[in-house]
């Protein structure tokens, strides 16, 4: 408790020193705290300040200028050398964690983020990295709590299984791979595509797998034997996105020949062809109800279709670049969207949340610096998780569009 009220004066010392007595305890706190930040907590700043808010920067600011009036210090503190007073790390966690450490941005990859997905309890986040690593992060915290490796390249999806233990990861390197969350250890390697796998995802029961691959098939794999159990082919061109439906016996998927495909999960036949979109289909995935489908594409719009009939219930535009994510909300009354320009860098970078009953847009959250490739609700739906382009994964608040903040 103490470090904690440490951190919170160290706080308002920046926003309200109304005496050179407080200002001056407040420094020498600073001075303390830095050393130990310094020494645990350097390379987050480096990789978060960019990130940080507008009004949150002044105290980082201070904080490294601070750094430089100890130079003897800093040194013995890097070194291991320096002894540091017991709540000192508690000093930092409080203020550059409440300021900074996760006001809402996860950061830690080392190049684009392409996937992000809460866990089924809503307490830990999983992304897929460029960098061709997984790490798995405290929803709360914003602490990188493991780094997965194994694929040799880059990691294109992640997704928890239903009950949570269990990761399932589609790469470029063509493997699918099935990894046990609570020691991060890869349970299966799943060969058999023989171009990069864009997705995978596994069935609600968690014992299949399906992946989608720029081989133009969709495979379904047994979780306990890493066998490919059906190669699902019809879509004429790389395949992009593939997911199962609530009750497992359905599959939809969605590719670079614009269109978006309802099979059997059975049987691994094609039951439903929809058309409609100009452009590629980046992702597709069912309703909570199974129900309808809501899809995502290089035309700039988001699609929601009739599962029972084919036919196209809503045309959603706004987004001003190609769209590369759509999921419903649990309760199915909304949906999040993601896009950018994956060449420019460019284009509307945004995150948006639409009425899945009226198709009209809700809510258009900014923050990233590059194209979002990834957004999906938290499993209560209170909060949305998103991937992308400027290396970050972020975690905002459904209900009013901001960031969040612990």
């Amino acid at each position: 408790m103490a470090a904690a009220g440490g951190g919170a004066a160290l706080e308002a010392a920046h926003t309200d020193c109304t005496t050179a007595g407080r200002a001056e305890v407040q420094l020498a706190r600073a001075d303390a705290a830095v050393v130990a930040w310094r020494k645990t907590r350097y390379w987050r700043w480096q990789e978060e300040q960019q990130h940080a808010e507008p009004g949150l920067r002044p105290a980082l600011l201070r904080l490294a200028l601070a750094s430089l009036l100890l130079p003897r210090l800093a040194a013995d503190a890097w070194a291991g050398t320096a002894e540091l007073p017991g709540d000192v790390v508690g000093v930092v966690g409080a203020v550059v964690g409440s300021a900074l450490r996760f006001c809402g941005v996860l950061a830690g990859h080392t190049d684009w983020v392409f996937s992000a997905a809460f866990s089924p309890d809503g307490l830990k986040v999983v992304s897929a990295s460029m960098d061709c690593t997984v790490r798995v992060w405290s929803a709360a915290t914003g602490d990188c709590e493991q780094t997965l490796t194994g694929h040799t390249d880059k990691v294109m999806s992640a997704a928890f299984s239903p009950e949570g233990q269990k990761i399932v990861t589609a790469s470029v390197d063509k493997a699918v791979r099935v990894w046990n969350a609570a020691t991060g250890d890869c349970d299966h390697t799943m060969w058999g595509h023989t171009d990069m796998v864009w997705s995978a995802a596994f069935s609600p029961d968690g014992l299949k797998v399906v992946s989608a691959s720029l081989d133009k098939t969709v495979r379904i794999w047994s979780v306990a034997t890493g066998d490919c159990d059906h190669t699902m082919e019809g879509h004429t061109d790389e395949v992009y996105s593939a997911t199962f439906s609530p009750d497992g016996l359905k599959i939809v998927s969605g590719g670079d020949d614009r269109t978006v495909c309802v099979w059997s999960a059975a049987t691994g036949d094609c039951e439903l062809t929809m058309q409609g979109h100009t452009s590629s289909v980046n992702s597709a995935t069912f309703s909570p109800d199974g129900l309808k489908v809501v899809s995502a594409s290089l035309d700039k719009t988001v699609r929601i279709w009739s599962v029972a009939t084919g036919d196209c219930d809503h045309t959603m535009e706004g987004h001003t670049d190609e769209v590369y994510s759509a999921a419903f909300s649990p309760d199915g009354l909304k949906v999040v969207s993601g896009g950018g320009n994956s060449c420019a860098g460019s284009g509307d970078k945004s995150v948006r949340i639409w009425s899945a009953v009226t198709g009209e847009c809700e809510h258009t959250m900014k923050g990233h610096t590059r194209t979002v490739y990834s957004a999906a609700f938290s499993p209560e739906g209170q909060q949305i998780v998103s991937a992308s382009g400027d290396k970050t994964v972020r975690v905002w608040d459904s209900a009013t569009g901001e960031k969040v903040r612990h």
